[in-house]
């Protein structure tokens, strides 16, 4: 009997001291498992960190890098040279901010694929093109003939009338040479190329000529009929063989003389480079000699709007937060899967609809749901894209057509501003290209330069028909009222009349007055001028 019970305890107390083992190896088990799960979180977090930094350091500007074949074999790009590497060095001293270094070409082309970058460049190269312009003849050492005798004034007139009628030919077959070249289309195609990548050049390929050597754009250096056309060339295909690094009196200090077009040097007076946005001259070696593309500006406003868009996104995929509480014993005692637990929840998802039914255990099951606020994502989003829209200065109107919202809303005095300086950026910039396309087909056409012959763009705001009718009424209302006043003559009001471009009597014949009526009473009988006849 004594043996039986002595049997029973030592067998109680080694199942006891087994539940005690495997108590204690559930709870090893289970602070491994916290251990480990506190590694991978502390490592987690030290990941994060050391791409912060890799993100806040500087990056140190370097010779940008080329294209093959740009550079002839066996040749050394003037920008790579070891005497760069200290301008380099000394240049990336507490680079600020977003930009640090000249992003490379392979990065601009690959922006240029998303429509945020791209309608930018798109709609500024057509907008600075879109009105385009004319050729006028302007003299300001015309002489009026105001000191002539009636017979010499009268061959005076016939003299200017033959010079202003060959000056008119010569405009026209200018103008038919422009459409022949397409110097528009290349103009708008170089203004985009230099918005997404800091530079634009276009080629002039002249007839029996050495790209090597300079030209002078006068009848020495482009004989007539040697003009074959005009080619844009994008920065990635060229880089500086030459300049002057060494003597900032000089006028082409840090101005390249020549070029290297993929392995073909070319002199730089048969390129006309276009750089919009211009960055000093110890950055230029890392630009490749171009300017801070509109692209790069627009980076890091382009990437808050996209992180935006594609939070208010989620937001609005998962604006419903449903929460189901179950029995999830299983999983927070053991630390293990529990498939009843899974399952429950796969059933939910998959009822999880209007015209579905949930059965919910009415002792351990709630269901509750969190709705997230959605009246502020649109202002959000608006924000976001003035803030991309800023470095370009595009109304959103025309950027995305979101037209402004409220009542007597408009966005009329935007886009006044928007054309002035896209205007600005045309006398800075696109002026000079036109003013040597035109002298070099006046050469290629004539064999002279006729200084008389001026360009003039359009105006990018034009009135509509309306408006216009309007502003003639004006105009010629107060054209009588300054002739009756006698502070104008009718002749001098007919003669404001034949010069103003908008006025349907542009150009009239000043002294052809209707018969019928004398000079005086040239706005209509019985008109009171207050002249004398």
């Amino acid at each position: 009997m004594i043996d039986l019970l002595g049997r029973k305890r030592r067998r109680k107390e080694a199942e006891l001291k087994e539940r005690e083992l495997e108590l204690a190896e559930k709870t090893a088990d289970i602070e491994d498992r916290k251990l480990k799960q506190q590694r991978t979180i502390i490592r987690m977090m030290q990941d994060e960190q050391v791409r912060n930094a890799k993100n806040d350091a500087p990056v140190m500007l370097a010779a940008p890098a080329l294209m093959p074949s740009v550079v002839p074999s066996g040749q050394k790009t003037a920008v790579a040279m070891d005497s760069c590497q200290s301008i380099y060095e000394y240049a990336s001293i507490g680079i600020p901010n977003f930009y640090g270094t000249f992003p490379g070409y392979p990065v601009l082309a690959a922006m240029s694929q998303s429509s945020d970058y791209r309608a930018v460049a798109e709609t500024t190269a057509t907008e600075m093109t879109r009105e385009w312009g004319r050729f006028k003849i302007d003299d300001p050492d015309a002489d009026s003939g105001s000191d002539l005798t009636d017979t010499q004034l009268e061959a005076f007139k016939m003299q200017e009338e033959q010079k202003a009628s060959v000056r008119q030919r010569k405009i026209n077959q200018i103008n038919d040479a422009f459409e022949q070249y397409g110097v528009r289309d290349l103009i708008r195609r170089a203004v985009e190329v230099e918005l997404g990548m800091g530079r634009a050049q276009i080629y002039i390929k002249l007839d029996h000529t050495d790209d090597k050597l300079p030209f002078v754009t006068d009848p020495r250096g482009v004989k007539k009929g040697a003009l074959k056309g005009f080619r844009l060339i994008e920065p990635m295909w060229s880089t500086p063989s030459v300049y002057n690094a060494n003597d900032p009196t000089e006028d082409d200090f840090y101005v390249p003389t020549k070029w290297y077009v993929l392995g073909k040097e070319v002199h730089a007076d048969r390129l006309m480079t276009l750089v919009m946005r211009p960055v000093p001259d110890i950055l230029k070696p890392a630009y490749n000699f171009g300017g801070i593309s509109m692209f790069q500006l627009m980076k890091p406003y382009v990437e808050r709007y996209q992180r935006t868009a594609d939070s208010v996104a989620q937001i609005v995929q998962a604006f419903s937060l449903t929460i189901l509480s179950t029995d999830m014993s299983g999983i927070l005692t053991s630390g293990e899967s529990d498939a009843n637990l899974w399952l429950r929840a796969g059933i939910f998802n998959r009822f999880r609809e209007n015209s579905g039914m949930m059965l919910l255990d009415k002792e351990s099951e709630e269901i509750d749901q969190i709705n997230t606020p959605l009246t502020s994502l649109p202002e959000l989003l608006t924000k976001a894209q003035e803030q991309m829209a800023g470095p370009s200065h595009t109304p959103l109107v025309k950027l995305t057509g979101a037209t402004p919202a409220g009542l007597n809303a408009s966005s009329d005095g935007e886009i006044r501003v928007y054309y002035d300086y896209l205007m600005a950026q045309n006398e800075a910039h696109v002026r000079p290209i036109i003013k040597t396309f035109s002298d070099l087909i006046q050469l290629d056409l004539f064999g002279e330069i006729d200084p008389t012959i001026k360009w003039e763009f359009n105006p990018l705001y034009q009135l509509n028909a309306k408006e216009l009718a309007e502003v003639q009424d004006i105009n010629g209302r107060n054209a009588a009222q300054l002739v009756t006043a006698a502070i104008v003559s009718p002749q001098e009001a007919r003669q404001a009349l034949s010069k103003d471009e908008q006025s349907p009597f542009n150009g009239i014949d000043v002294d052809d007055v209707p018969e019928g009526q004398g000079v005086d009473d040239s706005f209509g009988e019985g008109s009171d001028s207050g002249l004398e006849p």
